[in-house]
């Protein structure tokens, strides 16, 4: 096992050297760097007014499974 991790890492280190003395030596996809859109604008304190002192400032798709999971149930507290 030892001989296989470390052929595969003087493999992957000489690949590196290689890449980066010949930055054309692969073509990548110009697809693969296109910018793409975010739809969470990030945390704004401003944006939500906390409920109580257990609220939880999450994105909206983080809130959503927390629902689904019923984190914040209250008729159905975690147990430990």
């Amino acid at each position: 096992m030892n001989y296989a991790v470390v052929g595969t890492f003087l493999a992957c280190s000489e690949l590196w050297r290689k890449r980066r003395d010949q930055p054309d030596l692969i073509t990548q996809p110009s697809g693969q760097w296109t910018p793409r859109v975010t739809i969470f604008n990030g945390y704004n304190p401003n944006t939500i007014a906390p409920q109580s002192n257990l609220a939880a400032l999450v994105s909206p798709s983080t809130g959503r499974r927390l629902q689904a999971a019923k984190v914040m149930n209250r008729e159905h507290p975690p147990t430990a």
